[in-house]
């Protein structure tokens, strides 16, 4: 009778890519972060945000936005414009088909970020701004510009 020694099979393991990873580390801080870290992933970055605030003022078409949040390509624009959507923080209106017309406005949620908006301008004045410019222009609170 042959005895055969069996070695044993190593297998390797596939690395994860980069989005598999990212996948992964998006989990994990979705189940342990506190609900202030949450809310920053949805509107902390600096377009979302300067897009809510001038939503805020009144509806406004893309141009319009595009004007408004000066040094912002439209494509980044209108990738912003989809998520925030997608989240229901802002809505789309179609006015028109020809020539084609397109409104955005903050939803009710949306509409919630007015305060933090609010805050952010206030810690803005205090932090930010020149003091000369602060008694030059006074300042006015958002809607009442």
């Amino acid at each position: 009778m042959l005895l055969v020694a069996r070695m044993p099979v190593v297998t390797r393991h596939r690395r994860k890519t980069q989005s598999e990873r990212a996948a992964i580390m998006r989990e994990r801080n979705d189940q342990t972060a506190c609900p202030a870290v949450k809310s920053i992933t949805k509107v902390g970055n600096q377009l979302r945000l300067v897009v809510v605030r001038y939503l805020i003022d009144r509806p406004l078409r893309f141009n319009e936005l595009l004007e408004a949040a000066t040094g912002v390509d439209p494509r980044s624009l209108s990738r912003v414009l989809k998520f925030l959507a997608s989240e229901g923080i802002v809505r789309r209106d179609v006015l028109s088909t020809q020539p084609f017309a397109v409104q955005y406005s903050l939803t009710e949620k949306g509409r919630q970020l007015q305060p933090v908006v609010e805050a952010l301008r206030v810690w803005g004045e205090r932090w930010l701004m020149p003091k000369e410019v602060l008694v030059t222009y006074p300042s006015t609170p958002i809607n009442q510009a």
